[in-house]
């Protein structure tokens, strides 16, 4: 209504009065259709749908798509039609001029800024529509559009698999291959894979970027390996640059001149020394000679008998043969027949075993004689020389050594047995004369084998040790070199307190106090009841006391915290020091907690907030005094004498914090407002 004071138009909301109704006036002709009732109220926002399933637990999981809006709630009825007709205000409009002047204005103590019960300075303005700072606005089908929304809300993307993802991906997008179920991140120059084995034991992880095995030296080889199945290396053996210098000895030994010299052994009388290889012979005689049983050695008696007994039939009684009785004895024969007569010519005696011949013919068969021992000392003018008898292939010492000597000694496939064991290092031989030899020393109990002039002492499997190899270019352990290595890296870090010590489940900055700080710090937080480790999302070097990390956590929990300098110098803090819980939720609405009586006495409103722990109620300052109001810790807001000695309507603006047993806060702004009644009234229809 408008309504002009003082010759001023002004715009004033009052407060409706019950005033005297006036007479009714004569009705009127029937006037147009009044327009339509304006719109019913809007209908109550729909329940919020059902939760979708949990997703499988990933080491940091993002924060989840915002649950769709519920359906807009039904119209409401459509406004009864007005009244036909016009109605003569005349008169109510004389009895309004009448009893609405400045004065009763004045006494109405209406607050120009209110409507409604609401500061208008607290209601939205068209212009703050889709505008920083402002409120969003909804599309055709009521929702909130996708620019008005968060980043993080369609931060996530999913593709078939892994080489389907984008040649280049979008720094803080999260990517998922469907196929494998594995989260990988974009670092700014490959897709880094994020879950871990804790998530998906059953899975191979796959490498970004496959990687190729390659084996070099006499074993050569090469497989690709991106880390979801094993690989298989082809391999190929050259040996062609290698000798048996490059091959441990076993069981089938290798040939050596000393093994060789004591695999041969001699018996009879030729004599063999194994030290030097040389073969010698000792000179015997028939004496040293088994006769056999058939070439038997010549006698007297054996050569007599054969003669006396004429037992092979030389000489019958019809040999026709005249002998000539030589001078000397010739025959011990006795002449009782007159077989000898005197002989004038000589004859030639030659023997082929059995047979004794005579030239011109006559011959002597001998295999009837009987053989008798004769003494090979019996013999005089012996040879002194094999070659004496006529003995062409006999073997010599020099013959004996240099069979051995002169060639590689090929024993054909049979072993070649000798103990090469000298009682201690100083008794070996020259190394420089017998290169490549093997000994054993018995003092030291190890192997030893010539090489270039020195000998080289082996190691065996079980009495070696470290002390017994030589150190090279890989340098053994000392607690000396650990502590000098130690030393060289500086000093681990320290942890001493963190700010705050407990988070909720959005992103959170938490300020980090220590020592021995650097520039390359690593920050890690550890669920110590599942044992997987979260790396902060950005960590800031303050100083060498000081870092500032964000860190989402979705899991509720108790976190010990990791810190490794560049260095590799590390900490764990060494008892749980965040706690991540649900932070206190708010069920009263912010804004006005309604209007109430100047001097009410009473509970004014009864505030409502919860979290996954016992929260306690609190005022932010002290407004609350001025309202002559006391907050209970449970929430409960009450009054004595509502606005104590004020006596004109007062807004009261106050906050109240809300804290759970984890210390986690949740603040929020009211007001209430004080009203007087008006002592006139007037009505408006």
């Amino acid at each position: 209504m408008t309504i002009k004071i003082d010759g001023t138009t002004k715009v004033i909301t009052v407060a409706k009065q019950t005033g005297p109704t006036g007479p009714q006036g004569p009705q009127g002709a029937t006037g147009p259709d009044g327009p339509t009732g304006s719109q019913g109220p809007q209908g109550i926002q729909g329940q919020t749908g059902p939760t979708g399933p949990a997703g499988a637990k990933g080491d940091q999981g993002i924060q989840g798509i915002a649950g769709a809006q519920g359906a807009q709630g039904i119209q409401g009825n459509q406004g009864a039609q007005g009244d036909p007709g016009v109605v003569d205000t005349t008169a109510i409009n004389n009895a309004v001029d009448n009893r609405v002047n400045k004065a009763f204005v004045d006494n109405l103590n209406v607050n120009a800024d209110q409507v409604d019960g609401f500061e208008a300075a607290a209601l939205e303005k068209i212009a703050n529509k889709n505008q920083n700072n402002g409120y969003a606005g909804l599309d055709s089908a009521g929702k909130v559009a996708n620019a008005q929304l968060p980043s993080y809300v369609d931060d996530v993307e999913e593709y078939a698999n892994f080489a389907s993802f984008p040649g280049t991906g979008e720094t803080g997008k999260i990517y998922v291959a469907i196929d494998t179920g594995d989260v990988y991140r974009w670092s700014g120059s490959a897709y880094v894979q994020i879950n871990d084995a804790v998530t998906s034991a059953d899975q191979a992880t796959r490498l970004a970027t496959a990687r190729n095995i390659n084996l070099t030296g006499p074993i050569t080889g090469t497989a690709s390996f991106d880390g979801t199945a094993n690989a298989n290396i082809a391999t190929s053996l050259d040996i062609s640059s290698k000798s048996t210098s490059d091959l441990s000895e076993g069981s089938n030994l290798y040939y050596t001149d000393a093994r060789t010299r004591g695999a041969v052994s001699a018996t009879g009388s030729i004599n063999y020394n194994s030290g030097t290889g040389v073969f010698s012979f000792t000179q015997g005689n028939t004496d040293t000679i088994t006769e056999g049983s058939s070439n038997l050695y010549f006698t007297d008696a054996r050569a007599q008998s054969v003669i006396d007994s004429n037992s092979a039939g030389f000489i019958t009684a019809s040999s026709s043969s005249a002998l000539t009785n030589k001078t000397g004895n010739i025959s011990q024969w006795t002449n009782d027949a007159g077989y000898i007569t005197s002989e004038t010519d000589s004859q030639t005696l030659s023997f082929s075993n059995p047979d004794l011949t005579i030239s011109g013919g006559n011959s002597v068969d001998l295999s009837a004689l009987t053989p008798t021992s004769l003494a090979f000392s019996a013999i005089t003018s012996k040879p002194t020389t094999l070659a004496g008898y006529g003995i062409t292939d006999g073997y010599t010492n020099a013959n004996a050594v240099s069979a051995v000597t002169a060639s590689d000694l090929d024993m054909g496939g049979n072993k070649v047995l000798f103990a090469n064991m000298y009682s201690a290092e100083g008794d070996l031989p020259s190394a420089t004369t017998y290169h490549g030899m093997f000994a054993h020393v018995h003092g030291t109990g190890k192997g030893y084998f010539a090489h270039s002039g020195n000998w080289i002492k082996l190691i065996d499997e079980t009495s070696s040790s470290t002390t017994n190899l030589s150190e090279g270019t890989n340098l053994y352990y000392t607690d000396a070199r650990v502590d000098a290595r130690i030393a060289a890296g500086g000093s681990n870090p320290t942890i001493s307190s963190i700010s705050p010590s407990a988070i909720g489940n959005n992103a959170s900055t938490i300020t980090i106090t220590g020592a021995n700080f650097d520039v390359g710090s690593q920050v890690e937080f550890i669920n110590t009841s599942t044992g997987i480790w979260y790396p902060a999302t950005t960590i800031v070097y303050n100083n060498s006391t000081s870092l500032t990390v964000t860190i989402t956590l979705t899991v509720d929990a108790q976190y010990r915290m990791r810190i490794e300098n560049g260095t590799g110098k590390a900490v764990i803090s060494s008892a749980n020091i965040l706690t991540v819980s649900d932070a206190p939720t708010w069920s009263t609405a912010a804004g006005s907690l309604g209007s109430f009586d100047g001097n009410f006495s009473g509970t004014i409103a009864t505030l409502s907030a919860s979290s996954d722990s016992a929260v306690t109620f609190s005022e932010v300052g002290s407004n609350l005094a001025t309202a002559n109001v006391t907050l209970s810790s449970a929430g409960v807001l009450a009054t004595t004498d509502f606005g104590g000695s004020s006596t004109s309507p007062t807004t009261y603006n106050f906050t109240i914090r809300v804290t759970d047993a984890e210390n986690q806060t949740a603040d929020r702004s009211f007001s209430f407002a004080s009203t007087f009644g008006a002592t006139g009234g007037g009505q408006f229809n």
